[in-house]
């Protein structure tokens, strides 16, 4: 709602995370609710905690690539740069989970994380 009222295209609040069934990080960037400009934030990861509009994503062709690994910060930085601005949320509105297993990465998966790292920087 908060969004719709402040006319804005993204929006996201903090997230807890836990892991088997315990709170082990809060991940609260906001303090205080209000606008935020992207160039004053620059944070890369986390897109899930946060709501767009879909007309603007769709408009703007921001998209996940077709990566194997590291989609999210590139889809996340491409629409905070498009849309300049977004409503910081100071509520918990996202809760993380994650189990202890531990995924090795393959050499695929590392040669394509160093290409997609290279191509960005």
């Amino acid at each position: 709602m908060q969004a719709i009222n402040n006319h804005v295209l993204i929006s996201g609040g903090n997230s807890n995370v836990y892991k088997n069934g315990k709170q082990i990080r809060k991940l609260d960037h906001f303090k205080n609710e209000g606008i935020v400009y992207y160039s004053d934030f620059q944070k890369l990861y986390y897109f899930w905690k946060y709501i767009y509009n879909s007309k603007f994503i769709k408009q703007n062709k921001i998209y996940f690539p077709n990566y194997s690994r590291f989609q999210g910060p590139i889809f996340f930085v491409k629409a905070m740069n498009t849309a300049k601005t977004f409503y910081a949320l100071s509520q918990f509105i996202h809760y993380y989970r994650y189990s202890d297993t531990i995924k090795k990465m393959s050499k695929k998966k590392i040669t394509m994380f160093y290409y997609i790292m290279r191509k960005t920087i």
